[in-house]
């Protein structure tokens, strides 16, 4: 039995709007960034799916999950008595609201970014397409926006995240948890009743000037799947911004962890502003432990993002065999 599952970086649509003249440049038809135009094909590229990993997700907009609005009933916040006395009540009036179980359609509070005066998203454009409405049967966990370390996550401010979205009548939520840089969640296939850990992961971008932040990421990333899931079945699967070549920091971490890394394709689309020159990269990338997994077929290389390709990176589709 294979499971169908597809991991995106759906290009944020902040940073689309802000490097719309260099990063995408090479772009001439500028509607084409627009989410309004991106959206719809993002949708057809991962609509049918059975699990779903998307990075560059604008929390801001994803309405709470009663998943996770469940899980913070019982949230405990830290670090929030620095503040003013009125952000301070806000920040208490919303946890009430939240261990009362009431519903925050999307919590983007105390994110410094919307209060700089000169900030883009100081009014943000309503973006009313959010990957929920288009998938009624699946079910959701993602990050959520708050400025205190809170028990459950510690994705303070930054108001792009993580989400993965898995079709609720093929699998069953048997446990998450979120961390700044990816979101985890143990599955129950409801058929054979096989659990395992899917991590969707996010590392830091900067192709030499990060990697060991990548490296202290991913070696926090195999602790928390031990904790988790005590060297259960583990899929770790998203954008790495990192090739993995061969003696690389980031590919001894996994291996030294026995985990199995699949053959990955070209994903990622970096263009060179200057020169107008493409580079096409594996940044995307699959890594199992006691799973049989079977990556997908790679795409045409074309300059994206364009008119088809909604994107700078391209879907990592694969299939996990159970």
């Amino acid at each position: 039995m294979k499971i169908s599952c597809i991991s995106q970086n759906v290009m944020a649509d902040m940073y689309t709007l802000n490097h719309a003249n260099d990063r995408y440049g090479h772009v001439k038809d500028k509607p084409v960034l627009e989410w309004n135009n991106r959206y719809p094909k993002l949708i057809q590229t991962i609509f049918g799916h059975d699990i779903i990993c998307l990075q560059e997700v604008e929390i801001k907009n994803i309405p709470l999950s009663q998943l996770l609005l469940k899980k913070l009933k019982n949230i405990e916040l830290t670090n929030y008595k620095k503040y003013p006395n009125n952000i301070q009540e806000l920040i208490k009036n919303t946890i009430n609201c939240l261990q009362k179980g009431e519903n925050i359609p999307f919590f983007p509070f105390l994110i410094p970014e919307l209060e700089k005066p000169d900030s883009k998203l100081l009014n943000p454009k309503p973006i009313n397409e959010n990957f929920i409405n288009d998938l009624p049967n699946y079910d959701y966990i993602h990050h959520f926006l708050c400025n205190v370390k809170t028990n459950v996550c510690d994705k303070y401010t930054n108001p792009i995240g993580n989400m993965i979205l898995w079709n609720k009548d093929k699998f069953e939520l048997v446990d998450f948890t979120l961390n700044s840089y990816s979101v985890s969640v143990k599955l129950k296939h409801i058929e054979t009743n096989i659990d395992f850990l899917l991590v969707n992961l996010h590392l830091k971008a900067g192709q030499y000037s990060c990697i060991k932040d990548r490296d202290f990421q991913l070696k926090s990333c195999f602790k928390l799947c031990t904790k988790i899931f005590n060297n259960g079945k583990t899929i770790i699967a998203g954008d790495f911004n990192d090739k993995l070549r061969e003696l690389s920091l980031n590919r001894k971490v996994i291996e030294d962890n026995k985990f199995t890394i699949l053959d990955s394709y070209k994903t990622c689309d970096i263009y060179n502003h200057e020169n107008d020159t493409h580079s096409y990269c594996e940044f995307d990338h699959v890594a199992s432990y006691d799973m049989d997994v079977i990556i997908g077929a790679a795409f045409e290389l074309n300059p994206i993002p364009n008119e088809k390709m909604p994107s700078d990176h391209y879907p990592l589709i694969f299939y996990i065999c159970l």
